[in-house]
């Protein structure tokens, strides 16, 4: 206890809350559970004795943050400028009785530097078990969003989900369209975002939980995600083969990558073979809410996954990558999950195909003096052949390039 004490209070925040809040106040939630499993710490939760806006307002003038109101003062937030956020929420009665409503064991445990830890639900034991077991099950339905939020969770930590929970989640498991979709949106990104997503959303759909939130059957998403367990293996196959260590790390740099809403290309992948076996592409994620960048993302990955066929030579590579749009790389990952042939080729390729967008040998002024010609739509389709002869490697320098434009149009 000495020892988590020394931890919590060598945070400057938790250090100041503790010091001037005047008031009764616990350090609750993800802070300190993470804390207890010696995992990095991220944001902040508090519960306090009397109006939380207070001290909110005195912890946003102090770290220079941004005050944010969220519940009739029931609830208050400061974002602080390296968008680390902290939370106040004010405590209706005793704190024991504030922990039982929370939503698993592991969260329901608070700390303040007179009562040190306060554990009234088994949380401590659940984590040194490894086991996300729900406080009460009527608990689910204060939040549906809960229900989900086990199956995050679970695959984070590296948890499993208690036999008797995951009946709770069953059980509740229709009322989770109740929840606003922007918020479920959040949760399956970040699962999505997890190598061993795969074995977490078969039990997710095992559950009656996923199928409530897409729009497919339950047998296209059993093989979709008989698909993404390939892809987790795919993955673990090609970080073996990396031939050094800088070629391992700008593959998982590329992984992670964010695309949008805290989605990763790692994650879009995962995604895009979620939905693969459907009618209707990402419009099938019925109680979800996706950006722009996503949908577009998803569908045009769809649209080029569509392109490959049977036999995919050079040619059907090329135009698959070019309806790929900006997502070439994440294309290959899914094509090379279904296909499992030649998937060092067609990743090469992509990789190839990218590299070259980003070095061209010739520009449109470069093209527009060469032929002695205005800008024109005809500029645009010399550039686009000769990026396909570059591709099938026909041309590779920039003499080359000149002496194609020349032979092929004038």
């Amino acid at each position: 206890m000495t020892n988590l004490s020394n931890k919590i209070l060598s945070d400057p925040v938790n250090r100041w809350v503790f010091s001037r809040a005047g008031t009764e106040v616990y350090l609750v939630g993800g802070f300190l559970r993470d804390i207890l499993l010696s995992r990095t710490s991220g944001d902040l939760d508090y519960v306090v004795r009397g109006k939380p806006g207070e001290l909110g307002k005195k912890l946003s003038k102090k770290f220079k943050g941004t005050f944010i109101n969220l519940n009739k003062n029931s609830t208050t937030r400061v974002v602080l400028k390296d968008g680390k956020s902290i939370d106040f929420t004010s405590i209706e009665s005793s704190i024991e009785k504030d922990l039982k409503k929370r939503d698993f064991t592991i969260n329901a445990m608070a700390w303040s530097p007179d009562k040190k830890l306060i554990d009234p639900c088994g949380g401590l034991n659940d984590l040194k078990n490894k086991v996300i077991k729900v406080v009460r099950t009527d608990n689910l339905g204060a939040d549906p969003l809960r229900i989900l939020r086990a199956y995050r969770q679970a695959v984070q930590l590296g948890f499993t989900i208690h036999k008797e929970t995951r009946r709770a989640l069953s059980l509740y498991a229709d009322r989770i369209t109740e929840v606003a979709s922007e918020r479920i949106t959040y949760e399956l990104c970040k699962i999505l975002n997890n190598h061993k997503a795969d074995s977490f959303l078969i039990k997710c759909l095992d559950d009656n939980v996923l199928e409530n939130i897409l729009l497919m059957k339950k047998d296209s998403l059993r093989k979709n995600l008989s698909l993404l367990r390939r892809y987790r293996l795919f993955i673990e196959k090609k970080r073996e083969s990396a031939g050094s260590s800088y070629e391992l790390g700008k593959f998982n740099k590329f992984l992670k990558k964010e695309v949008s809403q805290g989605l990763t290309s790692a994650g879009l992948i995962r995604l895009s073979i979620l939905l693969i076996h459907s009618t209707d592409d990402i419009r099938n994620a019925r109680h979800m809410r996706f950006s722009f960048n996503i949908n577009k993302a998803v569908r045009s990955i769809h649209a080029a996954v569509r392109q490959s066929g049977e036999r995919i030579t050079e040619n059907k590579l090329y135009e698959i990558f070019r309806t790929s749009g900006e997502y070439p790389l994440e294309t290959a990952h899914v094509i090379s999950t279904i296909k499992t042939r030649n998937y060092v080729r067609i990743i090469k390729s992509a990789e190839y195909y990218v590299n070259i967008s980003k070095k061209k040998l010739l520009s449109g002024d470069d093209i527009k003096s060469l032929l002695h010609m205005r800008q024109g739509v005809i500029i645009g389709d010399i550039k686009s052949d000769l990026h396909k002869s570059r591709f099938l490697k026909k041309v590779s320098t920039k003499a080359e390039a000149r002496n194609w434009v020349l032979s092929n149009f004038t």
